[in-house]
């Protein structure tokens, strides 16, 4: 099951987060998000939530 974990501002912030968490082989997959047309969610495997997450903070925050 594919779980939301991020929602991006921009592609540009989308694509970025995608490309670090697939270098931490996890799948990731991207798509605008429904209240905002800028916006783009990602979502990940419900698995790889946590570590997802952790990866997301130590790198974006």
């Amino acid at each position: 099951m594919w779980t939301p974990i991020y929602m991006a501002q921009s592609l540009n912030i989308a694509i970025r987060i995608k490309q670090m968490l697939e270098q931490n082989d996890i799948l990731v997959y991207v798509r605008p998000a429904k209240t905002n047309g800028e916006c783009y969610d990602l979502l990940v495997p419900r698995a790889e939530l946590e570590e997802a997450q952790g990866l997301i903070f130590a790198n974006f925050s």
